[in-house]
């Protein structure tokens, strides 16, 4: 059972070399195709490396194994290692890993147990909100029943259930009172419930608990989660929910939840910024759905899995687990243990053939005793050299899994640094439409002041014309006046 469970997390391990190119091409993979096939992607890497070593288990591999000719009978007689100090490291191993499963999936019940508490104090919708709930519903065409709630202390909406649906909605939120946030708040988590993600979320959830040493598997984790988000997103829009609305109400979302104090489920719809400005840059840059640049992903990411797995999948010889690990690497070792096997059941035969002689009183006593003494004195170097090989084959086994420990270091340092990169991208691209946009408002603005300058000015020209036509008029009123005065004077 050991050696089957050692040889799982061997299997793991070493199956996320086929997840290796999909995470360092990951941002290209997610700039080219639609959300729904990225999640896809993901969930097949996930369960790749957590589902299938489990049904390698099950297939045949008979004619794919090499036989290894074990002697119990020889193993049993000559103990030059201790097993119980060669078995207890597995055992530890082992110990350690059932607390962490059982840590990981406590935390489910956990988080169970919470809502269930919390779902005590809620009340249903009532009003314009439910009959918005009811009309959506109908809209998405959800062949189940589903009910919204309303609940104190938490800071985020979500689902739960699986045959009878819920949508939960914190209470005395800002973006519940417009009703086009609440109908995209609405349309998003139908979308969950549409697509199951609670059932398929808690099965990925599960299979990574269990390989729970495997960094990997949580990389896988973490994508499935936020490509799950990204396919509500577009379900969203693709309802009718308008897509600058939809952005600003995350950003809104976002903002809110950092101010108030409260528990938000995970996922929630907006709980890390990192998301958001790759869900914002999905929103407002939709992606057309390339099945055939996914196919061809998957084939070369997966296509050639469980081959190398075939030949060192578990066996049982003469009754003991044995995992045949490394057949090509380590195939100098078990030769040299074949020879070392063989050479000690031929001292140990001429041994006992010596030790007849000498019961049957035939030949020289001394000499037989001198023989006897050499072959004992060759047994003895062959058992210690078969102890150094063992030996040896220990500390290169070790030595390969300190250089994959290194390797996985360097993939986690530039999957880091890649992603960092992207966000530097990210910002500076929203910084430059920024720019942009500012930009675009200053000309606007200058030319409306260069309009209403030139309309000023003909204003005012109008009313200088005006004022000096006033000017002319009032001037021959006067000169009428001074004639009639100089006509008066004259009579």
């Amino acid at each position: 059972m050991i050696s089957i469970c050692l040889w799982l997390a061997a299997a793991s391990l070493l199956q996320g070399l086929w997840f290796i190119p999909l995470w360092l091409f990951r941002h290209r993979l997610e700039r080219s195709v639609a959300p729904k096939m990225a999640h896809r992607l993901w969930l097949l890497a996930l369960f790749g490396m957590t589902v299938w070593p489990v049904v390698v288990l099950f297939l045949p591999r008979a004619q794919s194994i090499v036989p290894i000719e074990l002697s119990k009978s020889a193993a049993l007689a000559e103990p030059s290692v201790s097993l119980v100090q060669v078995a207890s490291w597995p055992q530890w191993i082992m110990g350690l890993w059932v607390i962490c499963v059982l840590l990981l999936l406590g935390r489910v019940f956990v988080e169970y147990v919470r809502i269930e508490k919390l779902m005590q104090g809620s009340s249903p919708l009532k009003g314009i909100q439910a009959q918005r709930l009811h009309f959506w519903v109908k809209r998405f065409a959800i062949g189940r029943a589903v009910s919204g709630r309303l609940v104190s202390g938490i800071k985020s909406p979500f689902t739960m259930g699986l045959t009878r649906s819920q949508v939960v909605y914190p209470e005395n939120a800002p973006w519940l009172v417009h009703r086009d946030d609440f109908d995209a708040i609405t349309c998003h988590e139908l979308a969950h419930i549409e697509r199951r993600d609670v059932m398929r979320l808690t099965l990925a959830y599960v299979a990574a608990s269990v390989f729970v040493f495997n960094p990997l598997v949580w990389l896988a984790m973490r994508r499935v989660r936020e490509t799950a988000e990204w396919c509500c997103d577009s379900r969203a829009l693709e309802a009718g929910v308008q897509p600058r609305r939809y952005a600003n109400l995350l950003i809104q979302m976002l903002s809110w939840q950092r101010s108030k104090s409260g528990w938000s489920p995970l996922p929630a719809m907006a709980h890390d910024s990192n998301t958001i400005k790759r869900r914002l840059t999905m929103i407002i840059r939709p992606k057309p759905n390339s099945a055939r640049l996914t196919a061809c992903l998957a084939l070369v990411c997966f296509g050639l899995q469980g081959v190398i797995w075939l030949p060192q999948a578990p066996v049982t010889i003469d009754g003991e687990d044995v995992v045949v690990q490394e057949r090509h690497s380590d195939e100098d070792l078990n030769e040299r243990l074949a020879r070392l096997e063989d050479e000690n059941r031929e001292l140990r035969q001429a041994l006992h053939e010596a030790q007849e002689m000498a019961s049957r009183g035939e030949g020289d006593q001394r000499h037989v005793e001198s023989q006897r003494m050499a072959l004992e004195g060759q047994l003895q170097e062959m058992e210690l050299q078969r102890v150094e090989a063992l030996h040896q084959g220990v500390l290169v086994l070790k030595e390969r899994a300190q250089q994959a420990q290194e390797q996985e270091r360097v993939v986690m340092a530039e999957a880091e640094k890649m992603q960092i990169e992207h966000e530097r991208a990210v910002m500076e691209e929203i910084k430059s439409r920024e720019l942009e946009k500012v930009h675009e408002d200053l000309a606007q603005q200058q030319l409306l002041l260069k309009h209403q300058q030139k309309e000023m000015e003909a204003q005012l020209e109008q009313e200088l014309a005006q004022q000096a036509a006033e000017l002319e008029k009032i001037r021959q009123e006067q000169e009428e006046l001074i004639r009639r005065v100089e006509q008066k004077n004259e009579r």
